[in-house]
């Protein structure tokens, strides 16, 4: 087979994998009580510890959230900043709090989701690009991080101490 031929099969095989969603297995009850769980954790002020990607500088952020929906509000010393505002959000908690993830749907405009996670283990960040890009950032287990897309696909990444 040639190589164009082979490539002209791969390419759409590839593309429909793309396409495939995810299935979470967990019944209603408990992807509710996770989420519950994971709120609760997170409402509260941090710190910014470290970031990528901040032209704002941001060094507050504060958590408040509801049952249908969460804010995350980040804002720099001189008070500006912008709103996450996440509705169908999924939240994972596991080990007792000591690390879970939240997913959310923004509405907001800045962004179309995030992603908010508290580390099991610590684990490098990169943004993968193949020129430019930031210099990779180092986040310890048990530490928060927020990550989070532009409309234009730049990757924003914050690492927080709760307060």
């Amino acid at each position: 087979m040639k190589c164009k031929n082979f490539l002209a099969m791969l390419l759409p095989m590839i593309m429909l994998g793309a396409c495939a969603t995810y299935h979470d297995d967990r019944t209603v009850e408990i992807k509710k009580e996770n989420l519950d769980n994971v709120l609760l954790t997170l409402h509260g002020e941090y710190r910014v510890k470290d970031s990528r990607n901040d032209q704002n500088k941001i060094t507050f952020v504060r958590v408040v959230s509801s049952s249908k929906a969460v804010a995350v509000e980040l804002s720099n010393n001189e008070g500006m900043g912008f709103i996450l505002n996440g509705v169908n959000c999924t939240g994972y908690y596991g080990e007792y709090g000591k690390h879970f993830r939240l997913f959310c749907d923004n509405t907001s405009g800045v962004t179309s989701a995030f992603f908010i996670e508290k580390l099991a283990a610590a684990r490098a960040v990169t943004d993968g690009a193949m020129i430019g890009g930031f210099k990779p950032m180092t986040v310890e287990e048990g530490s928060y991080l927020i990550n989070y897309s532009s409309l234009n696909g730049r990757p924003y990444y914050f690492v927080l101490e709760k307060k």
